[in-house]
């Protein structure tokens, strides 16, 4: 054999070795493109939730769906609170498992700032789904931790804070059965944040969950302007501007202090609706609850107990307050409802939240994903 021979097949050697690793290089990076646009699409294409329920038949007036609705009620779809196995190790456990863009077109968004409050105990699942369907990377969100959670939940949440840019988890614990502490866990998650423009702060009971979509309730919220909602109760801007713990409000006979005192004791007995507060009373609130409420104010409070016996909760399932928590059975009267939040329990009716769930996605997203 020629020396020109031997050449020329170590040549042809090597040029087949090397179109070996130009291939796999090819192939390698069209798969590392492939499942970089697969994340891509996640971040930014809405994926609805993964829901096998047929919401929109149930109780919907045909036969048909009141013999689903019959079916479903004999055996609701409830979790049994043991979430050793769900997956949150890695923050695309989370990710792969929930909607959370980073990025909203402006058409989506609506350019007021609001910082979502949860003081949390339970079910990381329900946690994750209900954030989900309030979720915009324009907003912030805190979830504090009561001192019931137990040591599996609170890895959980403070692993989803470290995960997700906009959610803060507080250091320590706080007694969620103590008005005063759930006032310093709000307070901790505005210290955690300093410099978010919020303008108003949404506090939330556990159980709360959203019926309309984000941008729905972020221009309901942006109506309040400089006013405060405790409840069903107005603060308004006046009221806030003249503050000043001695006079009396012009729409009523107590002085500012006791009506303030009044107005929050009713919320934490009733936890009818959410605490809506701006941020112009925020600081002027915090200095009112430290020096001039303590937790036998709150104690101390003649509250009447509801009689639910002639209850018109079709449920017949209420929250330690009395309050109804919805089933399958509310589904098609409240989503004519103009309410923003409405109360859910997983361990009651799961099948309802991811019902709800559907509704808020599809009220959110579907306009602009068609």
């Amino acid at each position: 054999m020629s020396l020109d021979e031997t050449y020329r097949g170590y040549l042809k050697t090597f040029c087949k070795i090397g179109g070996y690793i130009v291939s796999i290089g090819l192939l390698g990076f069209f798969f590392v493109f492939v499942g970089y646009v697969i994340i891509q699409l996640h971040q930014f294409i809405p994926l609805s939730p993964n829901n096998e329920l047929k919401c929109s038949r149930f109780g919907d007036g045909s036969e048909d769906g009141e013999r689903l609705l019959n079916e479903y009620l004999i055996n609701r779809t409830t979790i049994n609170g043991n979430e050793t196995k769900l997956k949150t190790k890695t923050c695309w456990d989370i990710r792969k498992r929930r909607y959370f863009p980073i990025f909203l077109p402006n058409r989506i968004e609506f350019p007021y700032h609001v910082y979502f409050i949860r003081l949390v105990t339970k079910d990381y699942n329900f946690v994750e789904q209900t954030l989900s369907m309030l979720f915009s990377p324009q907003h912030f969100y805190c979830l504090p931790i009561d001192t019931r959670a137990n040591e599996n939940f609170e890895e959980k949440i403070r692993n989803f804070g470290l995960c997700m840019l906009n959610v803060v988890v507080p250091s320590g614990k706080f007694d969620g059965t103590n008005p005063i502490e759930v006032f310093a866990a709000h307070r901790a998650c505005v210290d955690a944040m300093p410099n978010y423009k919020w303008r108003h702060m949404v506090i939330l009971q556990e159980h709360e969950i959203p019926l309309q979509s984000i941008q729905v309730i972020n221009k309901n919220i942006s109506r309040l302007g400089q006013n405060t909602r405790i409840g069903s109760n107005v603060i308004t801007r006046g009221f806030i501007e003249n503050f000043n713990h001695h006079e009396t409000d012009h729409n009523s006979t107590l002085s500012m202090t006791d009506y303030l005192k009044e107005t929050l004791q009713q919320w934490w007995h009733l936890k009818l609706k959410p605490f809506f507060l701006s941020r112009n009373f925020y600081e002027k609130f915090h200095v009112f609850i430290k020096k001039e409420m303590t937790r036998k104010d709150f104690d101390d409070q003649q509250v009447v107990v509801r009689d639910t016996t002639n209850s018109t909760c079709l449920s017949e399932e209420f929250d330690e307050a009395q309050n109804c928590i919805l089933g399958m059975e509310n589904y098609q009267e409240i989503i004519k409802s103009n309410e923003l939040f409405t109360r859910a329990n997983p361990r009651f009716d799961l099948g309802f939240v991811d019902c709800i769930h559907e509704l808020v996605f599809n009220r959110t997203f579907s306009r602009w994903i068609q």
